[in-house]
Order: C-alpha cells, then sequence, then structure tokens
C-alpha cells in the first residue's frame, strides 16, 4: 500500500511539473522583447517557441513524459500484484473477516 501511494503521489505530481517546465522554457524565450500587454496568439507563439526550443535542446518535456509511463507501468504491475496477493488469501481469512464485520454470524468462537 505504501507503494501505491508514493506512485499516485508522483503521479499526480506530474501536471505541475509539466506546467513549471512550459512556464521555465516561456520565460527564456525574452529575446523576442514583447510588450507587457500580449495578445493571446503573441502567448501561443511564445509557447509553440518555448515547446520547439525545449523539444530541440532539452527534451525536458518528452523526458517527463517517458517518466510518467513508467510510473503507470509500475503503477499497473502493483495493482495485478496485489490483486493476485489478495486472490491467494485463503478462504478462510475472507469467513474470519465477514465473522468479525457480521456481528448476526458469529457463533461464540473462531
Amino acid at each position: 500500500m505504501e507503494r501505491l501511494a508514493g506512485i499516485f503521489w508522483r503521479i499526480r505530481r506530474i501536471p505541475r511539473l509539466e506546467a513549471a517546465i512550459i512556464e521555465i522554457r516561456r520565460n527564456e524565450i525574452s529575446y523576442l522583447d514583447l510588450p507587457k500587454e500580449t495578445t493571446s496568439t503573441e502567448c501561443d507563439v511564445i509557447t509553440a517557441l518555448a515547446l520547439t526550443d525545449d523539444g530541440r535542446y532539452y527534451d525536458t518535456l518528452g523526458k517527463l513524459t517517458r517518466h510518467e509511463a513508467a510510473l503507470m507501468n509500475q503503477l499497473t504491475k502493483t495493482l495485478q500484484m496485489l490483486h493476485f496477493i489478495q486472490g491467494e488469501r485463503p478462504a478462510e481469512d475472507a469467513t474470519v473477516i465477514e465473522i468479525i464485520t457480521d456481528p448476526s454470524k458469529r457463533s461464540g468462537s473462531l
């Protein structure tokens, strides 16, 4: 369960990391000397240039995407392992759990 929590936490961070990377790359496009009030089209151009620049020289977003895919694979394997372990649980465990959770099935001793 601790492993699952760690994987979920790391996966949830990815959109914020992606946004931060894009913002950093956009700020690096400072050589364009744009006015303070930019139109949405100009913002789109800045973002496109930033993404192109990242892909050409750094590939930070590509690396983050590969990291996300690896985390998703870890998540899938961990969930499969958990499902397998739960399936291997002896049937008597299920009976004990049922008796504990349903007081009407108690017969005085387990």
